[in-house]
């Protein structure tokens, strides 16, 4: 019986998934579960099948016939087929109750994965509902030109919208200045602002100056670099004073980091700033490209910077620039030599006073006492 059971088993592998399913619904027609057996009418049989499979019927009995297992009868204009031989019963009925517990089994599973995803799309689908319809948010526009006034808006940014409840609701009496710089276009939970620690509830200024007395740099220049804007030039500059006055190595690289994207205002501030700053280290590199800026005014705060801070590394283009033909600095270069006190500036100086007008004059005779 094993070996009729595995050579019936081969020959099943030869049938496609559609043709099996059939096979299985013939021989619970034909072999009953307390072993008796009965013929299946092939007409009868169609009418409980879809259309697409009750082709198949045919061809499947026709196989079956072939292999000697069925065996066609007919009487009185009546067809239908049995069993050839009472051996192939035991092996055709455990083929076909193992094939049903497999199917059974398939379902379950199929079940059993079916459910919880329901389950989940429809918690998903229903969260996705319930916060766009009871969350609303403060939306301000990414570009000053376009609007300065913040507007409330129904529904959480981040979420699918499903139900398309998202939409604009309404002007507030707030723009853009109430909110602080770091605090625009963050998008965090309430919670995230009543729940932050005591120096993030200072305004900026006061919060640069407790991170700095903390050691937190990183936090300093963080806030720096998103703070500093045209927009609002008067905080801009009371964080480019304070971070010159921090005189740390990071605070002062971040003003070269700065300088050559910021607009003119910021820029003559940050380098004004680095003139007076007393830096820890060698910054002249950081103002030396100014000095040939298409801005005049650029150009002589450059020159007033370099003076301040005494570089000695300064001395050679500044006296390259007493000997250029842009007298209107030479005042100023002048002044900057001054301040510097190099031993290497005097006869250049000398050499322009024997040229120079007497204002100048006056300027080098003040500058080599």
């Amino acid at each position: 019986m094993l070996l009729l059971l595995k050579e019936f088993q081969q020959q099943m592998q030869q049938f496609s998934v559609a043709e099996t399913k059939i096979v299985s619904l013939v021989f619970q027609h034909i072999i009953l579960k307390h072993g008796s057996e009965e013929g299946v009418f092939p007409k009868d049989l169609k009418q409980s099948l879809p259309a697409n499979e009750s082709s198949l019927l045919e061809t499947i009995l026709h196989k079956f016939e072939d292999l000697k297992i069925l065996r066609k009868r007919s009487w009185q204009g009546k067809v239908w087929y049995e069993l050839s031989h009472e051996l192939f019963f035991k092996t055709l009925y455990e083929w076909n109750e193992t094939y049903k517990t497999h199917q059974n089994q398939k379902r379950l599973l199929l079940k059993g994965i079916f459910l919880p995803v329901l389950a989940g799309t429809l918690l998903f689908v229903g969260y996705d509902g319930w916060i766009n319809a009871t969350f609303y948010h403060l939306r301000l526009s990414p570009q000053i030109s376009i609007s300065d006034t913040i507007e409330v808006y129904q529904g959480q940014t981040n979420t699918f919208d499903l139900f398309k409840q998202q939409q604009y609701r309404y002007e507030t009496h707030y723009s853009r200045k109430n909110i602080e710089v770091d605090k625009l276009f963050q998008d965090e939970n309430v919670e995230k602002f009543i729940n932050q620690t005591l120096i993030e509830k200072l305004p900026l200024i006061k919060r640069l100056q407790a991170y700095w007395k903390n050691g937190n740099i990183d936090q300093v220049l963080h806030l720096a670099t998103i703070a500093i804007n045209d927009y609002d030039r008067k905080l801009s500059y009371q964080i480019i004073d304070n971070l010159a006055d921090f005189r740390s190595v990071k605070s002062l690289q971040k003003f070269g980091e700065l300088l050559p994207q910021t607009s003119f205002h910021l820029k003559i501030k940050i380098i004004s700033s680095l003139g007076y700053s007393q830096p820890p280290f060698e910054i002249t590199s950081l103002l030396l490209p100014f000095l040939t800026d298409e801005n005049p005014v650029i150009r002589l705060n450059t020159l007033k910077a370099l003076g301040h801070l005494g570089s000695r590394e300064a001395v050679k283009p500044l006296i390259e620039l007493l000997k250029g033909p842009e007298e209107a600095i030479h005042d100023t270069v002048i002044e900057a030599l001054g301040e510097i006190g190099s031993n290497k500036a005097i006869q250049p100086l000398i050499e322009l006073f024997k040229k120079a007008d007497s204002d100048i004059q006056a300027r080098i005779l003040k500058t080599l006492k």
